[in-house]
């Protein structure tokens, strides 16, 4: 499957390249925290590298592909645009 992230850290297009392999982490909501007007916390999957996070597989696509990689703990950069801000990953 292949996606497009979704909030995209600044500093991924330093540290990552095309072709290289990131890890999957699912964060879990932290339910004693106050979000006011912006809703319920959701659970989110990361994508790092190492510990530095590169950005975020976006809410729609998890809801509708889930159950298919939640037991995948890796995926591969496909392609990266810095111009237009977009990392596409391989999971």
């Amino acid at each position: 499957m292949i996606v497009n992230l979704a909030s995209v850290s600044p500093v991924s297009f330093l540290l990552a390249k095309s072709g290289d392999k990131l890890e999957i982490t699912r964060k879990l909501p932290n339910k004693s925290e106050f979000r006011g007007n912006i809703g319920a916390a959701k659970t989110m999957y990361l994508v790092c590298k190492g510990k530095t996070k590169i950005g975020i597989i976006p809410p729609a696509f998890v809801e509708t592909y889930e159950s298919s990689y939640k037991d995948k703990q890796s995926c591969f950069i496909q392609s990266m645009d810095a111009k237009k801000k977009i990392i596409t990953i391989k999971i």
